[in-house]
């Protein structure tokens, strides 16, 4: 590496708590090609990873232990101290930030970086949080701080701009990239049998965290009818729960005598469990209530699968309706079970939208095109510093 390249620090979201761990090595992986020398800073500590192609810091211990919240705010503060001066030493001026949501702690690392004399970017993930309430002062500080704003489509910016309309020339619009060099495509019949699966069922499969928004209960109540002319259909519930009671889901599934249809794994689902459910399924359903921007969708696409989502604009975005995806009407049972009964007895159908959006996510979403575009925006920051 040439030392005139620049330089930046990418800073994983606590929140994401490991889970961005593909997403973070992909841009840092293309951002290298195109010019830049990243150097990631992870939360992660569900696996840890290293890259031939840049410098990669796992921080932020004891966040995630059993330690009193204060402890772990004192932690927190001290590492993230830690990094600010390691940064400093490296002569990194702008560091790039990922927020799901915005509380005391995304307002900290701001103060602290605005105190050190970093320039920010961040890249808003969700432009409002569905596991926590965001403080609004919180938010309008930071917006109001930070330099540049990577958000991932319109629906996102619109949200941003009816909130802040001052940020227009802050904001910046690069897709969340595809999950090609992530998925391992198995064999139908291998993955079914590895996960003990009829070769002649009809899987669904619900994956991700499951929390409220997500609308499982809505895929549940739609199921009778779908089971009624697929007695044979399974559901795969396949994540982790987060602020959320599954009771209520299993209230559902008693009621409505689903429990011979419904297949649990309620944990956090690792890479090769993820390839096997998805390589078994024959349909992903997304019964979201509200979404920015849908990770999970990517990944449907990029393993080849067919997905069938909630016409939110998020979706409505990246789904061409019958093309490269199915929609159905946002909270609507009878929309969503009839359009299952429509599908699921075409398997040439479904196959051909599969392969659209793979070829859609392939084109539209892909990691160059994205690091080349976030590069730029660090260069006319970078341009602006001095």
């Amino acid at each position: 590496m040439t030392t005139d390249r620049l330089k930046i620090a990418i800073i994983e979201s606590v929140g994401a708590k490991g889970g961005m761990n593909y997403y973070d090595f992909s841009l840092c992986s293309t951002l290298s090609k195109a010019g830049i020398t990243p150097f990631l800073f992870t939360s992660c500590h569900l696996e840890k990873e290293k890259s031939d192609e840049f410098n990669v810091y796992y921080y932020f211990k004891g966040l995630f232990s059993n330690l009193p919240r204060f402890i772990r705010g004192i932690f927190f503060t001290c590492q993230y101290l830690f990094i600010l001066i390691k940064l400093k030493i490296d002569h990194i001026t702008i560091v790039h930030f990922h927020f799901f949501q915005f509380t005391r702690l995304e307002w900290l690392q701001i103060w602290l970086s605005r105190i050190f004399d970093f320039r920010i970017v961040s890249t808003v993930h969700d432009a409002e949080s569905f596991l926590y309430e965001d403080d609004q002062k919180i938010k309008s500080y930071i917006f109001s701080t930070i330099d540049r704003i990577i958000v991932h489509n319109q629906v996102s910016r619109d949200h941003l701009l009816s909130m802040s309309p001052g940020l227009e020339n802050k904001i910046s619009i690069i897709p969340h990239g595809n999950y090609l060099n992530f998925v391992k495509h198995h064999p139908r019949n291998i993955s079914r049998e590895t996960l003990h699966l009829n070769d002649e069922d009809k899987i669904l499969l619900f994956f991700g965290h499951i929390k409220e928004v997500k609308g499982l209960d809505i895929l549940l109540h739609a199921l009778p009818k779908v089971i009624l002319s697929y007695p044979n259909l399974k559901l795969i519930i396949a994540g982790k729960i987060l602020k959320d009671d599954f009771q209520k889901y299993e209230q559902i599934i008693q009621k409505n005598n689903l429990e011979k249809n419904i297949i649990r794994k309620l944990q956090y689902i690792d890479n090769e469990l993820a390839n096997h459910y998805f390589s078994a399924s024959d349909v992903i359903i997304l019964p979201y209530r509200k979404i920015f921007q849908s990770g999970v969708l990517l990944m449907a696409m990029s393993y080849q699968k067919p997905v069938l989502a909630s016409d939110l604009p998020g979706m409505a975005e990246i789904i061409e309706h019958g093309s490269n995806g199915y929609l159905f009407r946002s909270e609507d049972l009878d929309s969503l079970a009839d359009l299952l009964l429509e599908i699921l007895g075409n398997d040439v159908e479904l196959r051909k939208v599969a392969l659209n959006g793979y070829e859609y996510v392939k084109e539209v979403h892909n990691w160059t095109d994205i690091g080349i575009a976030t590069a730029n925006v660090y260069q006319q920051l970078n341009g602006n510093i001095g």
